[in-house]
């Protein structure tokens, strides 16, 4: 099988707190439907990953016809 190098989700931001030895914690809230994604980041827990978060103002978006526009989420991997 090969080696998963990077997840992508939707999720709500919920929190960011500020810690005493001056790190930042981030709590994300992730729907069902990225159980998937979310199993591979728990095998990264306690790991350094780079993150990129972007306002995505689309998912959830309500067409002109009444259907809800969302955009598909994967999680990528690269053989070994």
């Amino acid at each position: 099988m090969a080696e998963v190098k990077a997840v992508e989700i939707r999720a709500e931001l919920r929190q960011v707190k500020s810690m005493e030895d001056h790190t930042y914690n981030v709590i994300l809230n992730v729907p069902e439907d990225c159980l998937e994604q979310v199993r591979v980041m728990m095998g990264w827990v306690n790991v350094e990953v780079g993150v990129v978060i972007a306002n995505d103002q689309i998912i959830g978006e309500e067409l002109e016809d009444g259907s809800s526009k969302k955009r598909k989420r994967a999680v990528r991997s690269r053989a070994s």
